[in-house]
């Protein structure tokens, strides 16, 4: 009984990150990551703006930092991350040499690990990899 609980808690965990990274993703396709917020019509919003970003915005924007960060140490595992959840994948793909524009069909991991040149469970295991690290970050 204890372990089921485990389990639930842990697939708890992952859903609710699973629905920060989507919800960083549309933040970054909305041209507002890092110091680019909008103003918003509140003054805690406005408060937030003269800080880089407004307040609703500052999980998305910390997950954001760690993913700069980790593209520092291994740019692979964080290009996984954004292809996976779609955040800034335009960037991502002409880096590997696909023209933006015309995107190859990235419905399914296999098509996405394809792009990126490595296999399927690499990419599975970077991708693992990348949100484990960001669950310990985040709930420090």
């Amino acid at each position: 009984m204890n372990n089921s609980y485990t389990e639930k808690d842990k697939k708890t965990h992952t859903d609710r990150l699973d629905r920060q990274l989507h919800a960083w993703a549309r933040w970054v396709e909305s041209g507002k990551p890092l110091n680019q917020g909008a103003i918003g019509d509140s003054i805690l919003a406005s408060l937030g703006e003269v800080r880089g970003h407004p307040p609703e915005c500052e999980r998305e924007s910390k997950i954001e930092s760690l993913v700069m960060s980790m593209a520092q140490k291994a740019p692979k595992k964080a290009d996984i991350l954004r292809l996976e959840y779609g955040a800034g994948f335009e960037e991502i793909l002409e880096r590997y040499g696909y023209n933006p524009e015309y995107p190859p069909c990235l419905r399914k991991q296999r098509q996405r690990a394809k792009a990126l040149g490595v296999h399927e469970r690499s990419y599975r295991y970077h991708l693992l990899s990348a949100k484990e690290y960001l669950n310990e970050q985040l709930n420090d």
